[in-house]
């Protein structure tokens, strides 16, 4: 098997961003002096549970290949994809280096009060729908058509439009032997089908890329309220019983646009228009528009003068500062947590007799991770149960977006301590992901008989996540067992020096984690060592080496 590390060099030092399937850095091919493509890299992360059948992910990645590294004439419009790599813990795919996604641009313009004209509009929909023929000539649904999946890639004087991460969420899918679309899904993007569980075809697609038609044409709004799930869920049956009718656009040719609008954003699939009538539609064929989808934005000097402007609305400063501190607050109680469950997993590990005690709390240490991540990544459904209870997750989504767009900007000393606190996560997961690996070695080789809930735990956990109250009422179930007792005692007696607290007492914070240490103290403005046992996150510097 390839190793990505003998053909390209990953700078961990240099993240371009954070996607829903994983991590994309910069990296360089190696003993290639005369090579000028910019390189970049997503890492995907596989656990050991994820891999069924070697044998078929051979055949998988094989047509994957096929498909995206064409000997033909490559699309303009398509993030080129030049290699792909697995091992035990992750997949690999080089791909070419863009400088920025059309999310960005968003955000930068409306901040700004400036949008495209007209024949911007219209030449940027064509490059998108350039990319869109080439997906459906090679017979692939993205499922993920989003403003952050297209990129950017500029030079002196052109700008390309490029979709990206197509294939990737089907090779995923294909690869885990499961569906990712409702799980990484963009809600204000997806067909209705898509949302309601309904059976999805290669228009849910055309569904998606209407709506962001719909946000290049009015300035990023979208064509019907969608700012919380129940709005979102009206919209789209009211959608099913009234077809949708788009605002006037102050546009020569706005009607042109309407008239795709109207047909893209349609409920019912049979109903909504096709590829074909979209590749013939007048908005490719208008007299006095060039065939070529590169082309010099009026506005792009505009723009680039904005970027260089340092001052930013004060009012808005002092919201996103204060939003940031929030956020950091947030990760350091999720982390913290993290490091209660990792420094008794170090405690216990070399016990033999205690391989599932230890599963169980690297369950519940990953979980924190997760809660975290789901912010870093800004993944919704990922984020923690009283997070997705008490706010709305549409306005949370867009403030996340706002705070990522700001931490890129804002060069003071709180965005320099969460992007590090971002790294240490990030650096604590993949090493948790590693010791789950070996763990679940250690289980298949070891000689401790296992009670049907605790093989059914083991089950579940591969392909689903157990709410966490059900692994603590485990933990307090073991914890009334005095073989577990013994084998406490047995590991303090070898300790060289005695710890603040005790096995069991450790146990017990882990089994009164959400009490003891509830995700609300994000909350309290109060200093977190005080909240937390400062002994215990000492103690994990010790031990995450």
């Amino acid at each position: 098997m390839r190793n990505i590390n003998d053909y390209y060099k990953i700078d961990k030092n240099n993240i371009l961003g954070q996607g829903q399937y994983g991590e994309v850095y910069v990296c360089q091919k190696l003993e290639n002096d005369y090579d000028y493509q910019k390189y970049c890299v997503k890492i995907i992360p596989l656990l050991s549970q994820d891999i069924q059948d070697e044998e078929m992910i051979s055949e998988i990645l094989k047509n994957y290949n096929s498909s995206n590294f064409q000997t033909g004439p490559k699309c303009i419009n398509i993030v080129q994809t030049f290699d792909i790599f697995k091992d035990e813990i992750s997949l690999y795919i080089v791909m070419e280096q863009c400088d920025e996604d059309l999310y960005s641009e968003f955000e930068r313009m409306k901040s700004f009060n400036v949008w495209y004209s007209e024949q911007e509009v219209f030449e940027l929909i064509r490059q998108i729908i350039s990319s869109m023929k080439f997906l459906y000539n090679q017979k692939i649904i993205h499922r993920d058509i989003k403003p952050e999946n297209i990129l950017i890639k500029k030079d002196t004087q052109n700008k390309i439009y490029k979709l990206g991460d197509f294939g990737v969420g089907k090779l995923i899918e294909d690869m885990l032997n499961k569906s990712v679309i409702t799980k990484t899904g963009s809600l204000n993007y997806a067909a209705p089908q898509m949302i309601f569980n309904q059976d999805c075809k290669s228009k849910c697609d055309i569904f998606s890329y209407g709506v962001l038609f719909y946000n290049i044409c009015y300035k990023g709004e979208f064509p019907y309220p969608c700012n919380s799930i129940q709005n979102l869920l009206k919209s789209l049956k009211q959608l099913k019983s009234k077809r949708f009718k788009a605002p006037d656009l102050d546009f020569h040719r706005g009607g042109i646009l309407k008239d795709l609008l109207e047909k893209m954003i349609v409920y019912d699939e049979a109903e909504r228009t096709s590829y074909d009538e979209i590749f013939q539609h007048q908005i490719m064929t208008q007299t006095g528009m060039e065939e070529t989808v590169n082309f010099l934005f009026q506005s792009e000097q505009l723009c680039q003068d904005f970027d260089k402007k340092e001052s930013q609305d004060k009012k808005l400063n002092e919201i996103l500062m204060l939003d940031l501190q929030i956020n950091k607050t947030l990760l350091e109680v999720l982390f913290n947590r993290f490091k209660i469950c990792y420094c008794f997993f170090k405690e216990i590990e070399s016990n033999s007799q205690l391989t599932f005690l230890c599963y169980i709390i690297q369950l519940i240490a990953k979980y924190q991770l997760d809660y975290a991540l789901a912010f870093v990544y800004i993944r919704p459904l990922e984020l923690h149960p009283r997070i997705k209870q008490y706010n709305d997750i549409p306005e949370l989504v867009q403030k996340q977006r706002q705070l990522k767009q700001f931490l890129l900007d804002y060069k003071g000393e709180l965005a320099q301590e969460v992007l590090s606190l971002r790294q240490e996560i990030q650096v604590a997961f993949h090493k948790l992901r590693t010791d789950l690996f070996h763990q679940e070695n250690k289980m298949k080789q070891s000689t401790q008989e296992l009670s049907w809930q605790e093989l059914d735990i083991i089950k579940n956990s591969a392909t689903s996540r157990i709410e966490i109250s059900i692994l603590q009422d485990q933990l307090r179930n073991m914890g009334n067992q005095s073989i577990l007792q013994d084998q406490f005692s047995n590991i303090q007696n070898l300790q060289s020096e005695k710890k603040d607290i005790s096995l069991k007492e450790h146990l017990n914070l882990i089994i009164n984690l959400e009490t003891k240490f509830s995700i609300d103290l994000y909350k309290d403005n109060t200093d977190l060592n005080e909240k937390f046992p400062i002994h215990i996150l000492q103690q994990y510097n010790k031990y995450f080496v």
